[in-house]
């Protein structure tokens, strides 16, 4: 991802999600250590989605991840989630953390498919409404965890 593109990726993830990044939070993912991704895929001709990530020594955490509304619930999210776990492993990451809202339960199932484990929960990280807040769920793949098991982590 360029700066040239944080318009049209925050107009995209704001049709796509319900709690969207800001064009801010773009520009500041244009640094190291974060590194933002546009997936495309060959086989449609087309962007599927974009993800951030931010690089630690030997761990990455998926900051952000989007699939646009248009190819969601058709199996490109596990594509795209592929490409941003291999980006990982390719940065000599041995492990990817993520969090996700303990209410999106879609998003749960994609990682639990792709492997990730439950690690641990946050009470009330997320805002949820005016005086409402959500618990954050935080998960990790590692390779060889990825490969071998899978867990249920959603309530």
């Amino acid at each position: 991802m360029r700066s040239a593109d944080i318009k049209a990726v925050t107009a995209l993830e704001i049709e796509a999600s319900a709690y969207p990044w800001r064009s801010t939070h773009y520009a500041e993912s244009l640094v190291e250590p974060c590194r933002a991704y546009i997936a495309h895929s060959d086989a449609i001709g087309a962007d599927i989605g974009h993800f951030v990530l931010l690089m630690a020594p030997n761990e990455t955490q998926l900051l952000n991840f989007v699939i646009y509304r248009q190819w969601q619930r058709q199996g490109y999210g596990l594509l795209m989630l592929a490409m941003a776990v291999q980006e990982a492993l390719n940065s000599g990451a041995s492990r990817v953390l993520l969090e996700v809202r303990a209410g999106n339960l879609a998003a749960q199932r994609l990682y639990q498919v792709a492997g990730f484990m439950l690690d641990g929960r946050r009470k009330g990280y997320y805002p949820l409404g005016r005086d409402a807040r959500e618990d954050a769920l935080l998960l990790s793949f590692t390779p060889i965890q990825g490969r071998h098991q899978a867990g249920a982590f959603h309530e």
